[in-house]
């Protein structure tokens, strides 16, 4: 036993330098997160701050897993930790013991989720194509700009606690399938389970990935085992159903212990509006990435804005990695199906001579190089390579097809998928294979190269991953919030509008269908005293209420009232409250549309408790995570008996072939990379002005028009982007508007857009509660805000010109923000056609008018006449058109003067070259239709009453310039 405990202290300080560089290579992106004292200034970010609050006050109750957010929903609660995915906010609060406030507490979950990102894939590519192409896929996995873009802009910190785990699930499961060791059940388990409790939506796109890998895995390791012919011996054979039944269980383990979340998460779903999530701003069709945006160089970030403009890109390392990375496949296979002519290959000494890779990968290697058919067909190795590398190449061309629009379709058809709301999440799981394919592209290299050079160019590939990303290095906007309050939670929810921290309501119960008020309970929690959760408008005269308690998941009161009366509670009902009287459980209703808790209290002197109990899925789930639990600690018991008890020194590689990976990576190499990167980083600094924008807050770079409007002295529009000159029916018309504010703000101020017609007559808007998800309370004075507004356009308007007005408003009062010093309340932007598809027209017109008006065609459709025309210029003079409707003798009978759309499209409006159809009823103005025999149609000056000369399609002039159109008595 004595030397057994002296072989373990052996391994344990043979450092293993590529992992060590592999948790050092984010350093680039976590600096920013060290030297700012807060958390960055993201769109998410405060909503998982503020969920937070509410688990802090749970856990200083004793309750280290609640369901309910008390103080949620301005108040009335919310069941926020029963569906949103809890390892964000249990990490915090463990990071939170060591005595960090909340904000660094989320921060320092950031930079671990950071180190498992470069760790997790380390472990993984390390495992299929060696260390060094490992520490580089590590680099393209870590440095994509989805990830800085979600870690310094975006801010959604669970889903990207989520992404953390993708690698770690794939190298514990090729590690429990391809040896069985006790420690990758453990791993299998605890990462599946990770990725489970940290984003539902990141799991739900991972899973087709997951489960399709593990089959390919499964049969390729059965294929081989029973290849090498005679019985499965030790652990180097399996066959194929011990190998299935040993993942599945793996699977099952992991599920098993998420269970205290997804099971009645998912069993409960109902219970809660989640309706919302795929309707507006979170359907997928409006969410796509542009080819040109997903394939978007690298930008420099104005570092005078808020919120920078951060395109949706693949990245340049990432995509030259895949690509690297299907080109080595290709290789590979050439090199598999067709033998070299090379001679003077390097021998197996020269391959084993730095201790990179073992005798047995020597042989397959130089087989390979010599193009030896037979000997590569009999390499695991090398068909293990071919075969990961051709999955992962399928996987990366699918994910990246789902996120661009052509992939509606499949969208449309897939069930479920549209949960996902966003394409551009498939940026994730894409960004995966690519790491993934970069370590196969970075393998084949390796073997043409002599190794002395191999040190130089795996550290020039990580730093270009690293330059090519450096724009999004230097995030400067942070917050610090220090440990918020309830009371600072709940005016953050009340300034933001975002109800119970969430985007629509999502997680309030579903019978809440009127969302309650702020003003209920805001003068409670401004003063800092527990809310009066008894509405004092339901107490009868004389009644007093005593909050005895205010906890987590239970309210208690002392009641004394001299009648009967029912006591509202001004809490939100779901399912697993009851109502204690006295200490007995009670009956109670629940009101029809704003969801509280009614019961009846009888006169004198009560206690009345309101108690969130178990439900059967929550009582099952909680049990299969205990049971889980227990199973999991056996198999640790078990895994360090083994290990202990391993003899001669043998450490696990992390390859499943046999790599000895402590000398794999040089001390010389480590050192050096260390040393260079703070070196780099140093240097970095002084240079940050080559690699961002700094602009004057009142002349923002990025906009293309520069412009002065202050509302209230409060809130300046400084710029505005180009607007498109013409828009389809059911498309979005983008705005993208620049906001600063002149000073420290109190209030949170709501951004309208508005298409209105020339009269002024709004016939579509868009209203963003909260600009960017970031309440204008938040803006530093010194800084402008990026503000992106979408509006979808109605299929049923008129095709006519539209001003584009923009404006300010304090939700809570309705009350807009006058423009100083003229007081309008909105200001115009621009304006739009809206063009719709052109009718199929006879080439040949009909008549012209003047020298730039044409009819192209007329059709009288029952008691309606249908104009159609066109101008080739802009017009200047705003001409009415006249439409006499006249007897057989050519009398007039009755005259529709006019312009079309009922006066809202004047002439000078027009665009050039759009069809306009102008549809006039004129049988509800004749008194005898019988009477129409003809109608006359021309245009005229409405001061002078002068008409345009009109002539016919061959130029000869039209009497009384007018084209008249026979109708048929």
């Amino acid at each position: 036993m004595k030397s057994q405990i002296v072989n373990l202290k052996l391994k344990i300080v043979i450092w293993d330098y590529g992992l060590l560089l592999a948790l050092l290579l984010p350093f680039f992106a976590v600096m920013p997160l060290l030297i700012h004292a807060g958390l960055p200034n993201t769109a998410d970010g405060p909503v998982h701050l503020m969920r937070q609050v509410q688990l802090n006050q749970a856990w200083q109750q004793g309750h280290f897993y609640p369901r309910w957010g008390a103080d949620l929903a301005f108040g009335h609660g919310m069941p926020i930790f029963s569906y949103a995915p809890p390892a964000l906010y249990q990490l915090t609060q463990i990071f939170h013991l060591s005595g960090l406030p909340l904000d660094e507490s989320m921060k320092a979950v950031i930079i671990f989720d950071f180190l498992l990102y470069s760790l997790g894939i380390f472990l993984f590519a390390r495992r299929l194509y060696g260390p060094a192409p490992a520490l580089l896929a590590a680099a393209v996995y870590v440095y994509a700009p989805y990830r800085l873009r979600e870690a310094y802009i975006q801010g959604n910190y669970g889903q990207f606690t989520g992404l953390a785990f993708y690698p770690l699930i794939f190298w514990a499961f090729h590690g429990l399938i391809t040896t069985g060791r006790p420690r990758y059940w453990l791993a299998a388990a605890v990462s599946l389970a990770g990725l489970l409790l940290s984003h539902n939506i990141s799991f739900m796109l991972f899973a087709p990935l997951f489960v399709a890998y593990s089959l390919f895995l499964l049969m390729l390791t059965a294929w081989q085992s029973r290849r090498r012919g005679g019985e499965p011996t030790g652990q180097q054979a399996f066959w194929f159903m011990p190998l299935l039944i040993r993942t599945i269980a793996a699977g099952l383990l992991g599920l098993g212990l998420a269970a205290i979340f997804w099971l009645p998460a998912f069993g409960e779903r109902h219970e809660i509006k989640l309706e919302g999530i795929t309707q507006g701003f979170f359907d997928f069709r409006e969410n796509f990435i542009p080819l040109s945006e997903l394939l978007s160089p690298p930008l420099p970030l104005d570092l005078t804005t808020i919120n920078p403009a951060f395109p949706f890109s693949l990245g340049l390392p990432q995509i030259m990695g895949a690509v690297l990375g299907m080109v080595a496949l290709l290789f590979l296979v050439f090199k598999a199906v067709r033998p070299s002519s090379r001679d003077g290959v390097e021998n197996e000494a020269e391959h084993t001579r730095s201790g990179v890779i073992a005798r047995p990968q020597a042989e397959a290697i130089s087989n390979f190089e010599r193009g030896d058919c037979f000997a590569i067909a009999r390499s695991d190795m090398i068909q293990s390579r071919i075969g990961h590398t051709l999955f992962f190449t399928i996987f990366f061309l699918l994910y990246v097809f789902l996120a661009l629009p052509q992939s509606q379709f499949l969208w449309e058809s897939v069930p479920f998928i549209e949960l996902a709301e966003f394409p551009w999440r498939m940026l994730g799981p894409a960004i995966f294979c690519a790491g993934v394919l970069a370590a196969a592209a970075f393998w084949i290299v390796k073997l043409q190269i002599a190794n002395r050079n191999l040190d130089l160019i795996l550290f020039l590939s990580i730093l270009m991953v690293i330059t090519f990303n450096v724009y999004y290095l230097f995030p400067s906007q942070f917050i610090s919030w220090g440990t918020p309050s309830p009371a600072e939670a709940f005016a953050y929810e009340a300034a933001s509008y975002a109800i119970g921290t969430t985007s629509t309501g999502e997680f309030l119960p579903r019978r809440a269908r009127q969302h309650p008020s702020p003003k209920t309970l805001r003068p409670d929690y401004e003063a800092g005293r527990p809310p009066q959760k008894i509405d004092p408008a339901s107490l009868p005269p004389g009644a007093n209420v005593e909050t005895l308690s205010h906890q987590a998941e239970s309210d208690s009161w002392q009641i004394n009232t001299p009648e009967k009366f029912v006591a509202t509670i001004r809490t939100l009902y779901w399912p697993g409250w009851q109502v204690y009287l006295d200490g007995q459980p009670v009956a109670f209703t629940v009101t029809p549309n704003t969801g509280l808790i009614q019961t009846t209290i009888p006169a004198g002197r009560h206690s009345l408790t309101l108690q969130l109990e178990s439900t059967p899925l929550r009582a099952i789930g909680l049990g299969l995570t205990v049971s889980s639990l227990f199973v999991l600690g056996l198999i640790a018991v078990f895994f360090f008996k083994q290990y202990i008890n391993e003899t001669g020194g043998r450490r696990d590689s992390g390859t499943g072939i046999g790599d000895p990976h402590a000398t794999a990576i040089s001390p010389r190499f480590f050192v050096i990379a260390a040393v260079s990167f703070f070196a780099l980083y140093l240097l970095s600094r002084p240079l940050a002005p080559l690699f961002t924008l700094q602009s004057d807050p009142d002349r923002p770079q990025p906009a293309d028009h520069v412009v002065r409007v202050d509302f209230a002295n409060q809130i300046r529009l400084v710029g505005f982007d180009d607007l498109p000159e013409t828009i389809s029916p059911g498309e979005l018309l983008t705005v993208t508007l620049y906001w600063r504010a002149l000073a420290d703000l109190n209030t949170s101020y709501s951004v309208f857009l508005h298409l209105d017609a020339p009269n002024q007559q709004t016939f579509a808007a868009v209203d963003e509660d909260t600009p960017e998800d970031i309440p204008t309370y938040n803006w530093p004075p010194g800084l402008y805000l990026r503000n992106p507004l979408s509006l979808k356009v109605p299929t049923d308007l008129p095709p006519i010109r539209y001003d584009v007005h923009v404006g300010l408003y304090n939700r809570e009062t309705d009350e807009r923000l006058s423009i100083w010093p003229d007081g309008a309340t909105n200001f115009k932007l621009g304006s739009v056609w809206l063009v719709a598809p052109p009718p199929q027209l006879p080439a040949t017109p009909l008549a012209h008018f003047g020298p730039h008006v044409t009819l192209r065609q007329v059709h009288v459709q029952g008691d309606t006449l249908v104009l159609y025309w066109q101008t080739d210029q802009f017009l200047e003079q705003n001409d009415t058109i006249f439409i006499h409707l006249l007897d057989a003798e050519g009398n007039l009978l009755v005259q529709a003067d006019g312009v079309p759309y009922d006066g809202l499209y004047s002439l000078s409006d027009w665009l050039p070259q759009q069809i306009i159809t102008d549809a006039r009823p004129i049988g509800s103005r004749l008194a005898s239709p019988d009477s129409l025999h003809a109608i006359a149609v021309g245009l005229y000056h409405p001061t002078t009453g002068e008409r345009l000369p009109a002539a016919d399609a061959a130029g000869k002039p039209l009497p009384n310039n007018s084209f008249i159109i026979s109708v048929a008595p």
